[in-house]
Formats: structure tokens, C-alpha cells, sequence
């Protein structure tokens, strides 16, 4: 039993000095101590066991009034004699003081601050360091402006005044591709209005009437084989349904007479036959500017 009071003593003047050693102060001359009223529950104990309980602290007898367990510590106190208890309410913890390290929180991390007027603010992490710009506006009106301006029609001016082609085959077709007549790369013609052929160079014109030879794509057709007629699509995004074609990026074909194919799907092949300007409209559309007749499948 003696030993078993001398550790439970021991350990209880261990947890007075740490109280007061986070309570003390000693910022002036005089010593000041801090303590907690211990509750009567803890002094019938520690009487219980070790009787009443006297300790010295820097060579002053303590009255176990002042004994203090190291929970209590942090109440802030001042059990002096004849002072009472200081009505100030203690500071927290989120003040800005690390406490444990004895510096001031404004040197872990940096405050951030801005004027009204500022168009944006920097705000940076302290830990990562990542900067993040705020924007400097919302956004405006000027895309719907931009949408609104691209779709206005284009100034038509003639972009490719003149152009030489090659023949080819025992019929000396001429070559020729879907560019040829894309009349917004010879034109700027955006959109293609009805009266579009009037706008023609010279040396579009000139092609109405000549055997051409022409590499595209079969656009699906209802049928797969005897085939006398079909249209022909500049790529096969066209053909796969995955676009609307432009007036001038799919073209009729008629087949000569006695001529057949089959549907050829997905695979580019050669058409060779007449090319004709040959427009179709309304008052306000077009329906068709361009086809191919007298045409067979080189395949």
C-alpha cells in the first residue's frame, strides 16, 4: 500500500509541474503562478490515498488549494493569494500564435489582401505553391457576336483566276477534283447564291461539256446492284450520313447507255464521263449545280 501512494504522489506533483510550467509567466520580477481549483472530487481522492498533500515549488510551500491536474491547466486562473480570478477571456488558439513554437502564425501563412480595384488577384497556396489567376471579367456577348458575323454572308472575289489541267486516258479526260469547283476556295462564295454560275471564271466555265475524270465516293443508294445511275460525294463522311453536303461536294451520275455498277462502299474509285453545269432552283435555293453524264466506273 506505501508504494503504491508514493507512485500515485509521484505522479501527481509530475502533472502539477507540467501545469505550472505552461502556466507560469515570467515576463516581469515577479513570479506569478497559474492554476486550476481542483475539483472536490479529485482532492477526496488524492486524500483518500495519500492524506493531505503539501508540495514546494522554487522553494515556496503550495497549499493543495493550488494543486492543479494538467487538464485543468489551460482554464487560466490566477489562484495568487488574494487575487481573483481574471475575467479576460483567453485568447484562442486561432488568433494567429502558434503557442507550441513561439512565432506568429502570420509567418507560416501569408495573409492575402487585395483593393477593390484590382482587376484580378494572385492567390497562392502555401503549401502547394500553385498560383491561381481569377478571371478578369465574365464573359462578354462576343461570341454570339463572332457567330452572328460568321454566318453573314461572304464579299464573293474570285480567288483563283486562272488553272491549267491534265489529261488523262484514251479519251483524254481531263482531271479534275472536287477543289476545282468548291466555290468558296474559288470564290469566297459563302453562301452559294442562285445565281452562283454567273460568277464563274472563264476557266470553270470551259469545263461544261468536257469528258472529265473525277475520284470520289458512292453516296448509299436503295439498291445494290445494276446500278444505271448514282451520286457521287467528295469524302465518305458524306457518304456514311455523318454531314450535310455542300451544293458542290456531291454530284450526280448518270451511267451510259448500256453502263451497270454495283454499290461500292466506303472505297474511293474513279468516275469518268461528261461534266455538266447544269444548275437547278427555286427563287430562293439551290438544288443542284453540278452532274456527270455519259459516265462509266473505272474501277
Amino acid at each position: 500500500m506505501e508504494v503504491h501512494r508514493t507512485t500515485t504522489l509521484r505522479q501527481l506533483l509530475a502533472g502539477i509541474s507540467a501545469s505550472l510550467l505552461f502556466a507560469g509567466c515570467s515576463d516581469s520580477s515577479a513570479y506569478v503562478e497559474y492554476a486550476s481549483l481542483p475539483t472536490p472530487a479529485a482532492v477526496d481522492a488524492v486524500e483518500s490515498i495519500a492524506g493531505p498533500v503539501k508540495t514546494v515549488v522554487d522553494g515556496a510551500s503550495a497549499d493543495e488549494s493550488l494543486i492543479a491536474t494538467p487538464n485543468d491547466a489551460d482554464s487560466g486562473i490566477d489562484q495568487t493569494a488574494g487575487n481573483q480570478p481574471d475575467t479576460t477571456a483567453p485568447t484562442p488558439k486561432s488568433s494567429g500564435v502558434d503557442e507550441a513554437a513561439g512565432r506568429s502564425m502570420d509567418q507560416v501563412v501569408p495573409a492575402v489582401a487585395a483593393s477593390s480595384d484590382q482587376p484580378e488577384i494572385a492567390l497562392t497556396s502555401a503549401e502547394t505553391g500553385v498560383t491561381r489567376e481569377l478571371p478578369q471579367a465574365l464573359p462578354t456577348d462576343q461570341d454570339s457576336t463572332e457567330k452572328d458575323t460568321a454566318s453573314a454572308p461572304k464579299e464573293i472575289k474570285l480567288l483563283i483566276p486562272d488553272k491549267r489541267f491534265q489529261t488523262e486516258g484514251d479519251q483524254q479526260a481531263v482531271r479534275i477534283s472536287y477543289d476545282d469547283f468548291d466555290l468558296l476556295k474559288v470564290l469566297n462564295m459563302e453562301p452559294v447564291p442562285v445565281d452562283a454560275v454567273g460568277h464563274f471564271p472563264e476557266w470553270l466555265k470551259n469545263l461544261h461539256g468536257k469528258r472529265v475524270r473525277l475520284r470520289g465516293f458512292m453516296f448509299p443508294t436503295f439498291k445494290a446492284t445494276g446500278l444505271t445511275g448514282f451520286s457521287l460525294a467528295r469524302d465518305n463522311g458524306i457518304c456514311c450520313f455523318g454531314r450535310d453536303p455542300l451544293i458542290y461536294d456531291i454530284l450526280e451520275v448518270d451511267l451510259a447507255e448500256g453502263e451497270t455498277t454495283d454499290y461500292i462502299e466506303a472505297k474511293a474509285f474513279d468516275v469518268e464521263g461528261v461534266f455538266q453545269i447544269d444548275p437547278e432552283a427555286d427563287d430562293t435555293e439551290l438544288f443542284q449545280l453540278y452532274r456527270i453524264e455519259d459516265a462509266r466506273v473505272l474501277k
